[in-house]
This record gives structure tokens, C-alpha cells and sequence, in this order.
């Protein structure tokens, strides 16, 4: 009698396996070089989100993460005025960096310090960040570094290295005969992502950076701003830590601030003590700091009555 060979469980699993990792040569072969127009860099991305698809999950992301973060700020005199800047912004891209991106620019209503940019181009600031800022053209650099993540599809490579670990490690898995290899690769995958989404390298934040100091530079706006808004982010978490997430998503400031000294210099030296290029200190004082009482008011009178409910 001829031997009759097992066609179990093990043999499933290496057919998966195989499957998996075929498709991972497969991505690798057709996507390993991508160029990013923004960053001027080959990278190696092979499940990249397409630009529509960024979009996609930014617009679907922005309703609960703007819950989390307090809501929207109901004052019309700050929210338009940021959006408004953060356009002008939007309006210096070069086409090949902007695609079809859809920026907005929202102020949220959370006394922390950050910024934030969701895929595809939803970008937030809080409004503990925004009253810590002096000057116009230094909102602009805020939102001119979200709006380089944007571009860069730095939220974008990283939901591609997510993909490619949980496949990597659901061949792995599976090629091991581990049973439960499916259940593993979601759980460890579910913790990579979230290793990755916690925050951005080095690196990313040097790109944003970059990118941000050459669109506020190209909106007319004085590149020194950026130095002003490392100082005031140094500042605001010299101490302590209470009630800022700026380190929780952003590297510490004190390197990139001589970093954006040095591209200025070396980059952008007619800029300097040049009154071509703005800061519209008067202009971010009326739209925003003078507005503040009435932001500020309801908020405080919320929070009151949270901690009274909590009290009873």
C-alpha cells in the first residue's frame, strides 16, 4: 500500500504560510522603492495606504478623536482665523507634495499642549498649545509641521509597517505550526501598531520640520517663529510634565531648535532682519489672544461643574 501523507492542520498552515509570505515578495518587488515627493527620499513602503484611502481614514478618525480632545472651540472669530492660516499654508504646497490631500485646520478644546495631524489632512491644535504661541508665524509653524507629516505620509508608512509585522508574524506563526497563529499575529500585531502610532522617530520630526520651515518661509512668513515656538515648548515642559502630551507624540526640542537655527542660516539667510517676511503679531493677538476670555469662560464653568458632580 502506497504511504498516504498527512493533509492536517500542519499542512494548512505551511499553504498559508507560503501564501502569506508570497505576498509579502510580491509587495516588497513591486513597492520596495517608492519616492516620496516631499521628502525627495526612496522608501521602502510596500503596503502604503493610497492617497484616497489616507483621506479616507483621516475623515473617519476626526469625529471621535475630536471627542476625546474636548470637542471643537466654539468661538468662530479663532477657529476661522486658524484655518485661515493653516490655508495660506496649503496654498505654498507644491502640487506634487499637496495631491489630493484635504486639509482642515481645527482647534480643539484640551488645556494640554500639542498639535496633531490625522492621515489624509484633519489637523488640531489645543488650546493650551495655541495661548502659549505669541505670534502669528508661529501658528503658522505649528500647522506648517503637521501639514509636513501630512505630505511626508508619515502616519501612512506607519500603518504600512504595521501591516507588513502582523503578516510577518502570522507566517511566522503559522510556518512554526503554531495553532493559534492567526490569534497571535492579531494580538502582537495590535501592540505594534500601537508601538508605532505612539510616536514619531527622530528622523520624521526632522522632516516636518523641515518641510514646516519651508512653507511658512514660502507663505511670507519669518522663519524665526519656529526658533520662537522650540522656546516656548522647551519652557512650558522645563519642570514638570503636568497637563502637556507634546513629549508623549513629539521628540524633546532642544535638538531641533539648533537644527531649524542652522537651515535658516544656511537656507533661507535672506530672510534675516528682512521685513518682507512677517511674524502678524497684531493679527494673532486680535483673533486669538483677545477672543480668549470668551473661549476660556464656558470652558471654566464646565470644568467646575464637573468637579462639583464629583464632589456630591
Amino acid at each position: 500500500m502506497g504511504k498516504h501523507f498527512s493533509r492536517g492542520p500542519n499542512m494548512k498552515c505551511s499553504k498559508l504560510s507560503l501564501c502569506v509570505s508570497t505576498v509579502i515578495a510580491a509587495a516588497c518587488v513591486l513597492f520596495a522603492c517608492t519616492h516620496n515627493p516631499a521628502t525627495g527620499k526612496k522608501e521602502f513602503a510596500p503596503f502604503m495606504p493610497s492617497t484616497g484611502q489616507q483621506v479616507s481614514l483621516g475623515l473617519k478618525a476626526a469625529p471621535e478623536f475630536e471627542r476625546q480632545s474636548g470637542g471643537r472651540i466654539t468661538n468662530p472669530v479663532v477657529q476661522n482665523y486658524v484655518n485661515s492660516v493653516g490655508q495660506r499654508i496649503v496654498a505654498v504646497i507644491p502640487p506634487n507634495e499637496r495631491r489630493d490631500f484635504r486639509f482642515s485646520f481645527t482647534v480643539v478644546n484640551d488645556k494640554i499642549i500639542n498639535a496633531f495631524a490625522l492621515p489624509g489632512g484633519p489637523i488640531y491644535i489645543t488650546r493650551g498649545l495655541l495661548y502659549k504661541l505669541e505670534t502669528e508665524a508661529d501658528l503658522a509653524f505649528i500647522l506648517g509641521h503637521e501639514v509636513g507629516h501630512v505630505v511626508a505620509q508619515h502616519s501612512a508608512r506607519q500603518m504600512s509597517k504595521q501591516t507588513e509585522m502582523q503578516l510577518l508574524i502570522a507566517g511566522a506563526g503559522m510556518l512554526a505550526g503554531d495553532s493559534q497563529g492567526g490569534q497571535t499575529a492579531v494580538e502582537l500585531g495590535k501592540f505594534a501598531g500601537g508601538m508605532y502610532l505612539l510616536k514619531y522617530g527622530r528622523d520624521e520630526e526632522s522632516q516636518a520640520d523641515t518641510l514646516g520651515l519651508k512653507y511658512i518661509v514660502s507663505a511670507g512668513y519669518d522663519p524665526q517663529a519656529s526658533i520662537a515656538v522650540m522656546k516656548v515648548l522647551q519652557s512650558a515642559t522645563s519642570g514638570s510634565s503636568k497637563g502637556n502630551d507634546w513629549f508623549a507624540t513629539h521628540p524633546n526640542p532642544g535638538n531641533r531648535l539648533e537644527s531649524l537655527n542652522n537651515q535658516i542660516r544656511r537656507n533661507y539667510p535672506q530672510t534675516i532682519n528682512n521685513p518682507k517676511f512677517v511674524t502678524n503679531r497684531e493679527a494673532f493677538s486680535q483673533n486669538v489672544l483677545r477672543q480668549r476670555a470668551e473661549v476660556d469662560g464656558p470652558v471654566r464653568q464646565f470644568e467646575e461643574l464637573l468637579v462639583s458632580i464629583n464632589a456630591d
